[in-house]
Parts: structure tokens; sequence; C-alpha cells
């Protein structure tokens, strides 16, 4: 994993190590700050450009002894941030919460209204947090499951937002899979969502349907949208951006630079 080693890289926790360990494979690493906290028994670390050259031609000739020595450590660490092991963990904070109650930041939660009431138990699947992972959870459950989301729309980072007109993404998502169960799904909630905006070789990639048929629909909309947004008039196609900085210079232009002279924004 030939990580530059800059402000970008200082805070990344590459899943990719956990992905490679778990698959028995020898890992060398730059020096990234989080592979060298969690990782490092597993993980072959370079800390300049020759060190990491001379780690990579070390790993190449590993013997066989080595190897299953490494594959013990790797086994061990993968083992310890496993669904399963996270799972009991969750279980056992769970059940501590629950024998000592609501504390009083949750209690005023509650007290502040701000929290819809759940059905009566028993339930049968609550789940927590309408992230992907969450609403698929409660998609595939279905009657009797509780989604339960502290924020007041669903989607976790995959969510939009809406502020005076415009829509903004909270963060940009690929969903990588290559399974046909949840190829279909997404066909299923987000059809030309998923593809129109794709390259052909990420449609490729992803096994992604693209036949003929939404080629030629995919076309038609983008050759009539631009002839329908030129044929109106200037001044609504520049609404948009004159509403969005007016409502920035309501908010922000009256913010003062060190030489007292008023700075707006224009």
């Amino acid at each position: 994993m030939p990580f530059a080693l800059n402000a970008s890289t200082a805070f990344i926790s590459p899943t990719k190590t956990l992905e490679y360990m778990a698959a028995h494979k020898p890992v060398v690493s730059t020096a990234i700050r989080d592979v060298q906290r969690l990782y490092a028994a597993g993980v072959s670390i370079g800390q300049d450009h020759a060190q990491f050259i001379a780690m990579c031609e070390h790993a190449l000739d590993e013997t066989d002894e080595a190897a299953q020595a490494r594959i013990r450590t790797q086994d061990a660490l993968t083992r310890a941030v496993s669904w399963d092991a996270t799972v009991e963990e969750m279980t056992v904070l769970i059940r501590q919460a629950a024998s000592r109650g609501l504390n009083p930041r949750a209690r005023a939660y509650l007290d502040g209204g701000r929290v819809v009431a759940l059905p009566e138990p028993p339930i049968e699947c609550l789940i927590l947090g309408a992230g992907r992972t969450g609403l698929s959870a409660a998609y595939h459950c279905g009657k009797g499951s509780v989604l339960v989301e502290r924020e007041a729309s669903v989607g976790g980072w995959c969510r939009s937002i809406d502020d005076h007109g415009f829509r903004f993404d909270h963060a940009g998502h690929i969903m990588f899979s290559n399974d046909p169960d949840v190829l279909a799904l997404y066909e299923t909630l987000l059809g030309n969502n998923t593809r129109g905006l794709m390259p052909p070789r990420l449609r490729e990639l992803f096994a992604l349907p693209w036949d003929a048929r939404d080629a030629r629909n995919w076309t038609r909309f983008t050759r009539l949208a631009p002839r329908v947004y030129w044929a109106l008039p200037a001044a609504l196609r520049h609404w948009p951006a004159r509403y969005f900085l007016a409502q920035l210079r309501k908010r922000y232009g009256s913010e003062r630079t060190p030489d007292s002279q008023t700075r707006r924004v224009r």
C-alpha cells in the first residue's frame, strides 16, 4: 500500500488492510498512522522509499514457515475486529445500558418531544441508524422491524441536504458490489440513477445492466435538457445562481476584514 505521506493521508484508515490480511496476503505499507497503530504486527511498514522497496522484496522471498507465522498473527488481528466480535461487544454495551436505564442526556432528549414513540414491545427487530446498512436491513426484515434514526432524514452519509431551494450532497459514495442480489436491489431502488452518469468502464466493472434502449433514452434526455435550458428566458436561467448569491450575502456579507473595510461575497 504505497500511500504518499501528506496532509491528505494523515488520518486515513485503509480498510483494504483488513481485507488483505483476511485473504492471508503479505502486506507492505508506507507509514500510515492507523496502519502502524492498529496492524503493525501483521503488516510490514516501510518508513521511507528504500525501506518500502526492501520490504516488498522481502515479502516476495517469504518462506513457508514465515508465511504461516504471519497468517496466525493476521488472523488474530482480523478476528478482534470481525463482525462477530463487534456484535458481541455491542451486545454487552446494550445490556449494560439497559440495566442502568436512561442517562440524564437521553431522558432530556426524550422529554423534549423530539423522538417519535416506539411501538409497544415486543419488537422483532430494532435497527439503529438509517444509513445504507440500516435501510437495507429494514428493507429485508420488513414488517415487525423498527428503524431508528437520530437525523431528520435517512441516508446516513449518502443523504442530500436541501437549503433555500438548493440541494447539496452530504458526501459522495460509490456502492461497490458484484453480488447479483445487491445489484438487483440497486436496480429496484435507484434505476438509472446508478447507471446513466457512470462511464462505460465502471458500468462494466460493476456489472450494471445497460443496453441499447437505456443508451437511447439517456441520449435523448441529455440532448433535450440543454435545449430546454437555453430556451428559457435568461432571467429564469440565472435565477438559481442569483438567489444563492443573495442568500450568501444575507448570511455572510457583513464580515469585517482587518482593515475594517466591509467584505462582501460577490
